[in-house]
């Protein structure tokens, strides 16, 4: 029963884990504020045109 005492990969895949998680936070938040963002960006777009 020694394969279930090794413990040599577990840090990796809690790891793995964590970066899943964190990926699917950002997508979700990407969602959630693109429109925002993207109508930010555009406002400042015109703002710098408008200077130049």
């Amino acid at each position: 029963m020694a394969f279930w005492t090794k413990d040599d990969g577990q840090g990796t895949v809690e790891y793995g884990f964590i970066l899943m998680v964190v990926a699917f936070l950002v997508l979700a938040g990407f969602s959630l504020l693109g429109e925002g963002v993207s109508s930010f960006f555009h406002h400042l777009s015109s703002l710098l045109r408008s200077l130049i």
